[in-house]
C-alpha cells in the first residue's frame, strides 16, 4: 500500500473513530446538549418525563445513524479498502460526503434559525478529511506507485 493510500487510511479511519464517539455522545446522552437547552430556554437538565422521551429517542436515533455510518466506514476499509478495490474508495468518500454534508446543512440551518452556539465546525472539518482522503485515494494528487512502502496496513 503506497503512503499515498495509508494516510488516506488514517484519515477515513479518524472519520469513523470521531463518528463513534459523537454516536455514543447522542445515544448515551443524559441530558439535553447544551445548545439545545440554550435555544429551549432551559435548564439542561430540567425536561418533564414527556419531553424527556421525545429528545432522548431523537438523540438515539440521532447517535445510530452516526455509529451506522461508522461501522460501514470501519467495514469499507477493513475488506475491501485494504485488498486495493477501487470501488471502495469511492464509496467511503460517497458515504463520508454524504452524512457529513447532511450535518453541514443542519447544523447551519439550526444555527441560522436559533441564536445558540450550534457546533457546525466539526462536520465541516470531517468533510474537508473526507475530501482530501478521496484525493490522495482516488490518484487525484499524482501517481499512487511513486511512493509505495513495503508491507500493508
Amino acid at each position: 500500500m503506497t503512503l499515498k493510500l495509508k494516510f488516506s487510511f488514517a484519515l477515513y479511519l479518524i472519520n469513523a473513530l470521531v463518528l463513534i464517539a459523537l454516536g455514543g455522545r447522542y445515544f448515551f446522552a443524559g441530558e439535553l446538549m447544551p445548545y439545545h437547552a440554550e435555544t429551549l430556554g432551559i435548564a439542561r437538565d430540567s425536561l418533564t418525563a414527556a419531553q424527556s422521551i421525545v429528545i432522548h429517542t431523537l438523540y438515539r436515533a440521532a447517535g445510530a445513524g452516526m455509529f451506522a455510518t461508522a461501522i460501514t466506514i470501519l467495514v469499507l476499509l477493513i475488506l475491501p479498502y485494504r485488498d486495493g478495490r477501487i470501488w471502495s474508495r469511492w464509496a467511503l468518500s460517497g458515504i463520508g460526503s454524504f452524512y457529513l454534508v447532511l450535518s453541514i446543512y443542519l447544523t447551519l440551518a439550526y444555527q441560522a434559525e436559533t441564536t445558540a452556539s450550534v457546533p457546525w465546525q466539526g462536520p465541516i472539518v470531517g468533510l474537508v478529511t473526507i475530501l482530501i482522503a478521496h484525493f490522495l485515494s482516488s490518484g487525484l494528487g499524482g501517481d499512487l506507485q511513486e511512493l509505495e512502502i513495503e508491507g500493508s496496513c
